[in-house]
């Protein structure tokens, strides 16, 4: 029997206070997009390694607090995934790698995300914030 096992991504929840660190993408898929800080786990990485590589390797920092926060089934181009999202602190002042156009911080669920997953995990933390 063959399986149709998705590729797993990993995605950061940058916060720092209220706000969440959010970035603009400067590659495709959804290239010019609003987008969270992740990508894809490597064979021999635990979820939580692949974020905090990810995350190093994107903005040039490192993540403290990491905590599992939501999942769900995400289209990445032509490809269906499953994006497993984290809420995280970093250390240090992000910088922009060449994956990123832009970053910023904000607080509340923008609409033009390049992944709906993404969307749908920032509408679920700000609402957990207002509880």
């Amino acid at each position: 029997m063959r399986y149709k096992n998705p590729p797993i991504g990993v995605i950061g929840i940058i916060v720092k206070g209220r706000n969440v660190l959010c970035s603009i993408r400067n590659i495709p898929p959804g290239k010019g997009k609003l987008d969270l800080v992740g990508g894809f786990v490597e064979v021999g990485e635990s979820l939580e390694d692949a974020l905090k590589r990810e995350i190093k390797e994107e903005l040039g920092v490192r993540t403290t607090s990491l905590q599992y926060f939501t999942s769900a089934p995400s289209n990445y181009g032509t490809r269906v995934l499953l994006a497993v999202h984290f809420t995280c602190r970093i250390q240090g002042t992000p910088r922009i790698s060449t994956e990123l156009r832009k970053i910023m911080w904000i607080n509340k669920t923008p609409n033009d995300m390049a992944f709906e997953s993404d969307r749908q995990a920032l509408k679920k933390y700000f609402k957990n914030l207002q509880s």
